[in-house]
């Protein structure tokens, strides 16, 4: 019996990043993602947007110049320097493997935009309904720089949430979020993006993100 029992084999563990319940949950993640989007091509906007937007625009009386500063920020050079500093930030709390998350995040967003954009064909925000600041020509889903903020500032969010303990890894996640939410704010002050194309993009971000670091090994 002992001979038997040295003999017997450990069952087999999955490889870093296979797990089957987590790539199931991730595809089921993916699926919804798809229909949401499918239904802002079908939609001009949601719902809920045309009041959340002017609600936001009716909290900013003091003039929009804070909001074209934070987009600016998603547009090179400044975003590659963004880009520059999350992935050393990532590398210093995940190690290496976590640093290569943002550089194939953003590489991935910025392929994927214009493809989404061109099956999506939803019209920005008109200035018939909202303040544009701007022109209002083009698409507006997915949104180019909420796709670039959930690549840096999300995969930072991430690599802390994984890597990190309390209470700095909550530090680091909420502040992180707020700037989230301040940049996503700031594109739909300027009129440039419905609340919903912020969303649906940080969601994609989001899905990216989980989906690259599982295969890198970051847990």
């Amino acid at each position: 019996m002992a001979s038997k029992n040295a003999s017997t084999k450990p069952p087999r563990r999955p490889l870093a990043g296979w797990r089957p319940s987590f790539w199931r949950a991730w595809t089921a993640a993916l699926v919804l993602l798809v229909l949401l989007f499918w239904a802002a091509s079908q939609q001009r906007r949601f719902p809920f947007d045309l009041g959340l937007t002017r609600t936001l625009q009716a909290w900013n009386p003091s003039g929009r110049a804070w909001a074209q500063y934070v987009t600016n920020s998603a547009k090179p050079p400044v975003a590659l320097g963004l880009l520059a500093l999350v992935s050393v930030a990532a590398w210093r709390i995940g190690g290496l493997r976590a640093a290569g998350i943002p550089p194939i995040a953003y590489a991935a967003v910025l392929a994927l935009d214009p493809l989404l954009k061109r099956w999506i064909a939803r019209p920005r925000p008109s200035a018939d309904l909202v303040q544009v600041a701007g022109s209002a020509a083009g698409n507006g889903c997915p949104s180019t720089f909420a796709l670039i903020y959930a690549a840096t500032f999300g995969a930072v969010i991430l690599v802390a949430a994984l890597r990190m303990r309390p209470p700095r890894r909550w530090w680091i996640v909420g502040g992180g979020v707020l700037i989230l939410v301040i940049g996503g704010s700031a594109r739909v002050v300027l009129g440039g993006h419905w609340p919903s194309d912020i969303l649906l993009s940080y969601g994609l971000g989001a899905l990216l993100l989980t989906g690259i670091a599982r295969l890198l090994g970051v847990r």
